[in-house]
């Protein structure tokens, strides 16, 4: 004869659930990012933040003739947080800079505070160089002078 037990079996699972917050992704940049520039920081008497191309003017680009084509923004102290988990209304383009109006959040009473960096790319610029050359064969001129003299 065969004798066959079964002895209950207990399986046990536990869940971890943990909550990551998505890191930021570096924009395009065919020429070379600008230094970071962070010049205003927000306080309670001045709740907004903003970074404005403006301020800045062409010290952005190490060329005059640079063209911004993109922009990166950021928190200044929680760079690898993305704007998407801003509770700020925050905007963020290379026509502007950044703008971050207090959307009344109770974190601070005040905007985050806000970083920016611009793409710098050179204008392409053609010189066009043009030689003429000229040739001159001499010429001789010739002049008749006719004197009629009359006598009487």
């Amino acid at each position: 004869t065969t004798e066959s037990t079964t002895s209950p079996t207990t399986e046990e699972t536990s869940t971890v659930t943990s909550t990551s917050i998505p890191s930021t992704t570096v924009p395009v940049c065919l020429g070379m990012w600008s230094p970071w520039k962070n010049t205003h920081t927000p306080t309670t008497g001045s709740p907004n933040d903003y970074e404005l191309l403006e301020t800045y003017g062409p010290t952005f680009c190490p060329s005059s003739s640079d063209e911004i084509t993109n922009i990166q923004c950021q928190f200044a102290d929680h760079t690898e947080w993305p704007l998407s988990v801003s509770p700020d209304r925050v905007t963020c383009n290379t026509d502007i800079g950044l703008i971050c109006t207090y959307s009344g959040n109770v974190v601070g009473h005040f905007c985050s505070d806000y970083r920016i960096r611009v793409c710098c790319e050179p204008t392409e610029t053609t010189t066009v160089t043009t030689t003429t050359e000229s040739t001159t064969s001499p010429t001789t001129e010739e002049t008749t002078i006719t004197t009629t003299t009359t006598t009487t």
